[in-house]
């Protein structure tokens, strides 16, 4: 059954017979932006909101009937949607809301800077508590309501400036249903979120400016001029703490900063009320890791901070992780810190963090390429999913890695499986990784490889691969993908004239090329929940992954393609994938094709 929706939504929550939809949409009144000249010759330009406000959009959808699924309630609120987390069947969902209509200014150069502020710090002192705190509209029960998102005694500052927008936190019973609710928020800006099950944080970049030279005149340096520096202007990160035990709407507790840059969500970890937090300091925003000469500018820092009244202290930190390296992969299990940095290799770290004061690296392991994506399969042991390469850090194809930690000192890798010229999303989308445990199963989503388990070369792969965990072994079980679309190319080129052979005023025309061949099915794959086992397009162990003939195409741009596949999922022995196109069955075990039901 389909269910119409009149904005799109990009998450989606289930909790029983109830889905909540996280979405966006957009509409607003236009804002010109103007110019104007501050004394001193430079520009003051404004900064105004572009042409459309976006609006945050949460749906309740009743789907107790599978056939009649509807919404029972939509929440409306002015901002855009951060990242949302559930624990405990709450969701807290985090949202980012500029100032409404304010009309600031910027400076062009140092000279208006004064006038800029000037002009900007009226601006504040004219506006009122309707630019500053976003609206709510909600509609559920045949009932409208509208209201301010948070309340003026819900509303925080930082120690730091971290921004003109007011960061807020929504509180969802997933089994309740949408309520207007009681927001917190702190003026802040946000990007990246995590929360343990009592507090959750978000993270946001800070960069400062590279200076221009006052000696330089204005009007002698073009328009286009960007200065070029040696290294990395200063970058840190500023981290904002709520409180989301229980059912209770969240509360704002404290906010910290710290050197340096987090790669992702992974970044920081809780653990017995002490926050962990991996950085790379100097590597900034353009990601040079070493200067010209060659000298390190770059190093990786695992930092711990406790709460001190409304600040986040410093506790203690570790630093020395890849000098001229980044971070690529991060994960926090217990007391024990993991942390993957890579240039040309990829030291291994394991990082002691029973005493917070006092982290310590107790053990290196450094081994070609590099694990973006890190994953507990318990007993001391992980799965790390990224990238081989060379020793001069080429990267050659994805790489799945079976590592031993039990002796954080002495940290092994076990097993190699690489996917020559393939890599993966799930290095960078966790949830495009699955592990099932009781089949000892990893499915992961692979583009682009061109060798099979078999070794021998295949046309480029897409689809997923299933790799099992076997002893101390990596092995692969099969590949599959979901069955080749038909691009619905257009048709060819008119006829066009050119010149005669003589030179002459007329013209010959050009036949447009032969029509395009569709593709032909070989061998159909039943309906979701039929008994053809096998049938369709499986492809277990390497060759071709689906069931279609390869089509006869003239234009080498328009060709039949096989869909990506962004999610996987088990249900009883039947493992589930999902592509844009629809969405596939296949046997745990086998990998054989159970069905496929394309999306109309």
């Amino acid at each position: 059954m389909e269910l119409p929706l009149d904005s799109p939504a990009d998450q989606l929550l289930l909790a029983g017979d109830q889905v909540l939809l996280v979405g966006s949409s957009y509409g607003g009144r236009p804002l010109a932006a103007s110019r104007g000249t501050a004394p001193g010759g430079d520009a003051v330009g404004r900064i105004a909101p572009g042409p459309e406000v976006p609006k945050l959009v949460l749906r309740t959808v009743d789907i107790s009937d599978p056939a009649a699924p509807h919404i029972t309630a939509t929440l409306e609120v002015e901002g855009a949607a951060v990242d949302t987390r559930v624990v405990g069947g709450i969701a807290r969902v985090v949202v980012r809301s500029q100032p409404a209509s304010l009309d600031f200014v910027y400076p062009s150069g140092p000279s208006s800077e004064q006038r800029a502020a000037e002009i900007n710090r009226q601006i504040v002192e004219d506006s009122t508590i309707d630019h500053w705190l976003p609206s709510y509209a909600l509609e559920a029960g045949g009932q409208q309501s509208a209201g301010r998102t948070v309340a003026c005694d819900q509303v925080h500052r930082p120690a730091s400036f971290s921004g003109f927008s007011l960061l807020s936190v929504l509180t969802v019973d997933l089994a309740a249903g949408l309520s207007a609710g009681a927001g917190a928020g702190v003026l802040a800006d946000g990007q990246r979120v995590y929360a343990s099950p009592e507090n959750l944080y978000v993270a946001l970049d800070r960069y400062e400016d590279v200076p221009v030279p006052e000696t330089a005149a204005p009007e002698t340096i073009p328009a286009t001029t960007v200065p070029t520096p040696t290294a990395a202007p200063p970058a840190s990160t500023a981290i904002h703490k709520f409180s989301i035990t229980g059912a209770e709407p969240a509360a704002y507790l404290a906010s910290g900063t710290v050197d340096g840059l987090l790669l992702n969500d992974f970044s920081m970890s809780e653990h017995e009320g002490v926050l962990r937090v991996a950085t790379t300091v100097g590597a900034g925003r353009w990601g040079n890791a070493v200067a010209d000469d060659g000298a390190p500018v770059s190093e990786s820092f695992v930092t711990t901070f406790a709460q001190d009244g409304e600040q986040l202290a410093q506790l203690g930190q570790v630093g020395g992780l890849g000098l001229g390296e980044q971070i690529f992969g991060v994960r926090f299990l217990g007391a024990v810190g993991y942390v993957v940095t890579f240039r040309q290799t990829d030291p291994l770290y394991t990082i002691d963090l029973a005493d917070p004061a006092n982290p310590a690296v107790r053990g290196e392991l450094e081994i070609l390429g590099y694990s973006a994506y890190l994953h507990p399969l318990g007993d001391g042991r992980l799965l790390g999913v990224g990238q081989d390469a060379t020793a001069e850090g080429v990267r050659t194809g994805a790489q799945v890695s079976l590592f031993d930690v039990a002796d954080p000192a002495d940290p092994q890798r076990l097993s190699q499986l690489t996917l020559p010229d393939g890599w993966t999303s799930a290095e960078h989308d966790r949830h495009a990784f699955l592990w099932w445990a009781a089949a000892g199963l990893a499915v992961l989503p692979v583009e682009g490889a061109t060798v099979s388990a078999d070794g021998s070369a295949v046309a480029p792969f897409s689809g997923v691969v299933g790799i099992g965990v076997e002893g101390d072994q990596l092995a692969e079980r099969g590949r599959f993908g979901h069955p080749a679309q038909d691009p619905t190319c257009p048709p060819g080129p008119e006829p066009r004239l050119v010149p005669s052979d003589d030179g002459g005023p007329e013209a010959a025309a050009v036949p447009a090329p032969p029509a395009t061949a569709l593709p032909t099915t070989v061998a159909p794959s039943p309906a979701l929940g039929g008994d053809e086992a096998g049938a369709g397009t499986s492809s277990v162990g390497g060759g071709s992954s689906s069931g279609v003939a390869p089509a006869v195409v003239d234009s080498p741009w328009c060709q039949p393609f096989e869909p990506p596949i962004s999610r996987s999922l088990v249900i009883g022995e039947v493992l589930y994938t999902l592509s844009d196109a629809g969405l596939q069955a296949n046997d745990l075990q086998s990998l054989a094709t159970l069905g496929w039901a394309p999306f109309a």
